[in-house]
């Protein structure tokens, strides 16, 4: 595996050079008064200027269908890289995100920032998307649901407890 993972790194420094490990960034809405922070794995700077964005991970990385609903972790660090928001690394367009599995396996899924079947990656709509999501929970009349968007019927939440979670199953017997 170790030389599979040099031999993949090596192709990807063919084309683009890491210029932050371990970046923080933060990214405000002034209009809302929100700042978001981060700390982004690694981001390189390809020779035409551009930049990636890499997130190492131990599980399968997300396709475009769960990065469009609900890992969007790396679309929101591709708009804060380009309104300059990573600490000396300049502002500039961001071509891709790429997801690297390290592990046992090695994978790696990169998203192009673009309008595709179903998807608009493209950073300015992501900035939009996402300052109408925080606008919305920001408005006195928006719910906090503490199971709202789950990619299993199965996964656990942090706060189901506090939801009652699985006491009011219509699936349970009922008492006699």
């Amino acid at each position: 595996q170790s030389k599979a993972f040099v031999d993949a790194e090596l192709a990807r420094q063919s084309s683009a050079r890491p210029v932050a490990l371990e970046v923080k960034g933060t990214y405000e809405i002034p209009a809302l008064g929100v700042t978001i922070t981060c700390t982004a794995d690694r981001i390189d700077r390809t020779e035409r200027g551009d930049l990636v964005i890499y997130d190492y991970k131990t599980g399968a990385p997300p396709g475009a269908k769960v990065m469009k609903h609900f890992d969007r972790q790396l679309l929101i660090e591709a708009v804060m890289a380009e309104e300059g928001g990573f600490a000396d690394v300049p502002p500039a367009r961001v071509s891709s995100v790429v997801h690297l599995k390290v592990g046992q396996s090695l994978a790696s899924r990169a998203t192009a920032l673009v309008e595709g079947r179903g998807t608009d990656f493209r950073t300015q709509t992501v900035a939009r998307e996402f300052a109408a999501l925080i606008a919305a929970y920001l408005s006195e009349d928006q719910g906090y649901l503490s199971r709202r968007a789950l990619q299993s019927e199965h996964d656990e939440r942090d706060y189901d407890h506090l939801a009652r979670y699985g006491e009011w199953d219509e699936t349970d017997e009922a008492d006699p």
